[in-house]
């Protein structure tokens, strides 16, 4: 699904609890590392309810009120589970990933 040195040494995916500052998933280096599969792979398997695979010199601001918005050089791809799948949308510099209210903050 990735090549092998994005595992960054683990033999599996491994989702693992973060900061709890967002409710969703998050992995790094989407377009230069290839690791948009790996986070399509983990919503699937781990059923989670969202992720965002975010590329280099790229980052989503997450606002009080529940909306998310885009900044930086690169893309925050946005993976939702579907009954069929996975919907992926990508995001550039200056796109709302989610309108104001739509994100269940912790």
């Amino acid at each position: 699904m990735c090549h092998e040195d994005t595992g960054e040494d683990l033999d599996e995916i491994e989702v693992r609890p973060g900061l709890g500052l967002v409710p969703f998933a998050v992995d790094a280096h989407a377009a230069q590392w290839g690791t948009l599969p790996r986070l399509i792979s983990a919503v699937t398997r781990h059923r989670l309810p969202y992720g965002l695979a975010l590329d280099e010199n790229t980052m989503v601001e997450v606002t009080a009120d529940g909306g998310a918005r885009v900044s930086g050089l690169g893309r925050a791809h946005a993976v939702r589970p579907t009954a069929g799948g996975v919907l992926v949308r990508s995001h550039r510099a200056g796109g709302f990933i989610l309108p104001t209210g739509q994100l269940p903050l912790p």
